[in-house]
């Protein structure tokens, strides 16, 4: 079992502070936690993910943004999916995705992982729960 528990804060919405917080419990066979340096070009991030579910990775920058190129293995045009995890932040990245082809009720796993970051380097501290 692998308990997640997520704070979301917004500065303002209309003059007002806004949070949410959620706490989830998953079943997990394992979990396995690791850390990568990624630089300014794309390149193989965190390649045990893709026999697990989910990737949680946290952006230990506190200057540089770091973007997540997801490799769909099914599609007809739309061959990745970009997240973006700000400067100090988390992205959660599941296996499993929408995509345009069609197959398998429109459904595909993910066959690849790059990140970049737009300049520079930035340490990204991962999560893989299979």
């Amino acid at each position: 079992m692998a308990t997640i528990t997520t704070t979301v804060s917004i500065d303002s919405i209309d003059g007002e502070a806004k949070s949410i917080t959620g706490t989830g419990t998953i079943e997990a066979v394992s979990i396995v936690t690791g850390k990568q340096t990624v630089g300014n070009s794309y390149e193989s991030f965190a390649t045990s993910f893709i026999t697990g579910n989910m990737l949680i990775v946290k952006n230990t920058s506190s200057t540089v943004d770091v973007s997540l190129r997801l490799d769909l293995e099914e599609y007809t045009t739309n061959r990745y999916v970009s997240i973006n995890v700000p400067a100090g932040q988390i992205g959660v990245v599941p296996m499993l995705w929408g995509n345009d082809k069609g197959s398998g009720m429109g459904i595909t796993r993910v066959a690849d992982i790059a990140a970049r970051t737009d300049s520079g380097t930035a340490d990204v501290d991962y999560c893989i729960i299979y």
